[in-house]
């Protein structure tokens, strides 16, 4: 059992800023995707990963997907495709998701930290492909599934 918790290491700025995110978040309404002009079909899949990685990279990945959950009452083709486009985009950007954010905190401590740039050179060619494929591969299966 550990009796000693190392405060000083906790990561507050980051903490305090994904805290941040998700209470201006908080006062967004639910995004009902299901119910987008579209939703299900094909290309409507393809649109719904693109806004998923959208909203990932510009309030983080956990909260851009509370933000659809509390408004679809069960998991379809929607809900799917945003949260493949909240997952995988948010790799595209550091402030895409919360590991992105901690990474960068434990380089930066190394003095080692890319900045922006640097950062989406890296990750670009490997989160790029990665969501293209699996856009493709999920928008393959609603295709071939119905």
């Amino acid at each position: 059992m550990t009796r000693y918790v190392p405060w000083r290491r906790v990561p507050l700025t980051v903490a305090a800023g994904v805290a941040a995110m998700a209470s201006v978040l908080a006062l967004v309404p639910a995004l009902p995707v299901g119910r987008a002009p579209g939703a299900g079909t094909v290309a409507g899949v393809g649109a719904t990963v693109v806004a998923g990685a959208v909203a990932a990279n510009a309030v983080n990945n956990l909260p851009g997907l509370l933000l659809v959950l509390d408004a679809e009452p069960r998991i379809g083709w929607p809900v799917w495709s945003w949260l493949l486009g909240v997952t995988t985009g948010a790799a595209l950007l550091p402030i895409g998701a919360l590991a992105n954010l901690l990474w960068l905190r434990i380089l930066r401590a190394e003095g080692l930290a890319p900045g922006w740039r640097r950062y989406i050179a890296l990750t670009l060619p490997v989160a790029g492909p990665a969501l293209l494929a699996a856009a493709l591969t999920l928008a393959g299966e609603r295709a071939v599934f119905g």
